[in-house]
């Protein structure tokens, strides 16, 4: 049997076997959008090795409709099964790993608290980004999306999957309409030093290239800014074509949190508008990283709220195309 979930003024209920139930937004769903997700990577890699789905059953001894209703999102699959799959279309073993780590966590109790997913154990994230549309941030640090292999590596450390990681970095440029990505980058970032000053030097000039990009923003939120509310913990608003859009907090005292509930969503659209209101404009942007990392390669490094601008920084009426409008 699967597990059970109760509802507040309905008492018990009972899932079919292989669905779970998650609280998001008042209602109950039978099963989670991580179940979906899942099952749209599982189809991904089946259709990348360009099986039918009964070559796929023959070679994962696993029935045609089985596969189909896990690419559907209509069961949640046991790890087992989510192996022999992925054996079964030679997907790298790191990638397998992850989505074994997924199904596991699916088959759990979800956290309900705060409306949506919460957890430590599995970072959904990568797959919701490759998922994603468009992708509007606030961060203190370099977007993986965006980091040199030295700054990733000097980052993480020598953890397994640094390769998986670098490599979404294609969703900004493989795809026919490749991922938007618009990011507030915190001035620390620019002070906070990840490896070497040479790595330093490095990775911000690879984001002033990448910002020239016509479907990647960045803007710097100095520290001479003075926002309405303090800035918030890094996260990020992820819209997913013919999903619910979802707001994605990285890190903090109770791990990372997927929140997709109206509410939610609207708070943070919110929080991104009013700091865009003192963030520096893209020009601007582009020009302060490229000087820095010239400080950074004469061993020169910056000081905290001395940014070198060519223009000053836009006042708070100052009226900039809003972050989340980029041209296609």
């Amino acid at each position: 049997m699967g597990r059970s979930s109760s509802v507040i003024g309905r008492g018990a209920t009972t899932d079919p076997p292989g669905y779970i139930r998650i609280h998001q937004g008042g209602c109950m769903h039978e099963h989670c959008q991580l179940a979906r997700r899942l099952g749209d990577i599982l189809r991904d890699h089946r259709e990348n090795t360009r099986w039918t789905l009964q070559r796929a059953a023959r070679k994962s001894h696993i029935s045609a409709s089985a596969i189909q209703r896990i690419e559907a999102g209509k069961v949640t699959p046991r790890w087992e099964r989510v192996r022999a799959i992925c054996d079964a279309y030679g997907v790298d073993p790191t990638e397998t790993e992850r989505l074994v780590d997924l199904a596991i966590k699916i088959r759990e109790q979800p956290d309900v608290r705060f409306g949506g997913v919460h957890g430590t154990d599995f970072d959904i994230y990568p797959y919701m980004e490759a998922a994603a549309e468009q992708v509007t941030a606030y961060q203190h640090l370099v977007p993986d999306l965006l980091q040199t292999p030295t700054y990733a590596q000097a980052l993480h450390g020598p953890r397994p999957g640094i390769e998986v990681r670098l490599a979404r970095q294609s969703l900004l440029a493989s795809r026919p309409d490749p991922l938007r990505l618009a990011v507030l980058l915190d001035e620390s970032m620019l002070h906070r030093v990840v490896g070497s000053d040479r790595t330093m030097a490095e990775q911000l000039h690879k984001l002033a290239t990448d910002s020239e990009r016509p479907n990647i923003t960045l803007r710097i939120l100095p520290f001479t800014a003075t926002p309405a509310e303090p800035p918030p913990s890094p996260f990020a608003v992820i819209d997913i074509p013919f999903e619910p859009p979802a707001a994605y907090l990285h890190g903090g005292a109770c791990g990372d949190l997927v929140l997709d509930t109206t509410e939610h969503v609207t708070r943070f659209r919110t929080a991104i508008e009013t700091l865009e209101q003192t963030a520096l404009d893209e020009e601007s942007t582009r020009d302060i990283l490229r000087r820095t990392a010239t400080d950074y390669e004469h061993g020169d490094r910056p000081r905290p709220g001395h940014l070198h601008l060519v223009e000053p920084p836009p006042s708070t009426d100052s009226q900039h195309p809003p972050i989340e409008q980029i041209s296609r």
